[in-house]
């Protein structure tokens, strides 16, 4: 876990924040089931429909693998919560709305963040992993 070395305070006012805004933005993602689909422009309702049942499932994901601990679960559902909210902030800038357009895609923003955090993470893990591998063969004198 990339806070497996926090002191455990802020290792868990982080998991709770953190499940906090998925916890929301699955709520987001009903909010926007339950109201009206923008109507200015050209939007089609169903991609309203798709978004906000794509926050729902991707939140709901996110917010599990928070709470577990299981940062993979949390890396691939983050990033469908960040295109989530990305993509309604879309239609709401064709519909006409710029403020709400302006929120959303800074809560979108703000989860793809955390992907882009969870992938260094990843990427550094790989790393110091395969370092380990090469360095129990050469002690066990597989690699000449």
């Amino acid at each position: 876990m990339p806070d497996r070395n926090w002191p455990p305070r802020l290792r868990l006012a982080a998991q709770l924040i953190r499940c906090a805004m998925y916890a929301f933005a699955t709520l987001a993602g009903s909010a926007v089931l339950h109201t009206p689909p923008p109507t200015g422009g050209d939007v089609h309702p169903g991609w309203a429909v798709a978004f906000g049942a794509a926050g729902i499932v991707a939140g709901t994901v996110a917010f599990v693998g928070a709470a577990a601990h299981r940062w993979q679960v949390e890396w691939v559902a983050v990033c469908f919560v960040g295109a989530a909210f990305n993509g309604y902030s879309l239609l709401e800038l064709v519909a006409g709305d710029p403020a709400m357009s302006a929120a959303l895609a800074v809560a979108g923003f703000g989860a793809w963040s955390r992907g882009i955090d969870l992938t260094v993470f990843s990427l550094t893990a790989s790393h110091a992993r395969k370092a380990r591998v090469r360095s129990w063969r050469r002690a066990a004198g597989l690699d000449r």
